[in-house]
């Protein structure tokens, strides 16, 4: 038994040894900084918005990569049309107004970054239609008792996605009131839900909910519903987002969605459209 209990031991050790010497000769990975660059375009905003960043490698000491100020950023749509856009050190990011260089429905847009010699790009189809909120209506359901104040609302939402064509939605409703402080009048907004969706299966028929929220204002509140039809870009994009757990070492991993050629990011679109409740 003697002889039998001290080779098992030996093997044990033989095998922890072998584990050891793999787990040592593992090298790690040398993985160089990646151009980043971030643009939704859309024919409802007032800007033109490019950021460009640095990715962080895993295995680096780099705290904040931050902007990136000296590209060369372009934005060219299919007909042969171009413009440079400027950095803008109050934005931190490469802004041109729409109205020097207009974005329109239906056309196709490339945005392209030149950093240190090499070119990153992406490129994106502006949606053609603009997609009303139907219904947008409230109920008060009684004053909180969560120690904050103020009532408990809920508010109900409902569109019509058009037949024929594959859509994506983003829905997103704030709550908007404003206080005094030190005599200055603040604006807060409050994110009240915001939800993503596909029409597939669900072409030409009706998309419907609801979400609530405390009012934690005691005078008039405005209640502004924004919904986007986007382009798969946006959407695939912005799905993964809401799987992301930020910095867990112990959350598991997974691929970002990335449609910029020769670099990282998404370039994408949107068309938007807004509606407004005042609720007391």
């Amino acid at each position: 038994m003697k002889r039998i209990y001290f080779l098992g031991l030996l093997w044990m050790s033989i095998t922890f040894m072998a584990c050891e010497k793999i787990v040592t000769d593992v090298e790690v990975p040398i993985i160089e900084s990646q151009v980043v660059v971030f643009s939704f375009l859309s024919p409802e905003d007032k800007w033109i918005k490019v950021e460009v960043t640095k990715s962080k490698p895993v295995f680096t000491r780099t705290v904040n990569v931050g902007a990136v100020k000296n590209a060369s950023v372009t934005i060219a749509n299919d007909g042969g049309q171009s413009a440079t856009i400027p950095f803008v050190d109050s934005m931190n990011a490469y802004v041109l107004p729409t109205l020097l260089f207009p974005i329109e429905p239906g056309r196709v847009y490339t945005v392209e970054v030149m950093v240190d010699g090499k070119k990153v790009s992406g490129s994106c189809i502006i949606p053609v239609d603009k997609i009303g909120l139907g219904e947008l209506r409230y109920k008060k359901l009684g004053d909180s008792s969560n120690g904050y104040g103020g009532p408990y609302f809920k508010y109900a939402y409902q569109w019509m996605d058009p037949a024929g064509t594959q859509n994506y939605y983003r829905l997103a409703i704030e709550q908007q009131y404003t206080y005094i402080s030190n005599l200055d009048t603040v604006l807060v907004k409050k994110d009240v839900c915001s939800s993503i969706w596909t029409d597939q299966n669900k072409q030409g028929n009706y998309f419907t909910g609801v979400c609530d929220d405390y009012n934690y204002s005691s005078d008039e509140t405005t209640v502004k519903a924004y919904l986007l039809n986007t382009d798969i870009h946006y959407y695939e994009y912005h799905i993964r987002r809401l799987n992301y757990f930020g910095e867990n070492p112990f959350s598991e991993p997974f691929k970002q969605y990335n449609s910029v050629n020769g670099g990282l990011g998404v370039v994408g679109a949107f068309r938007r459209t807004e509606r407004t409740l005042v609720v007391q």
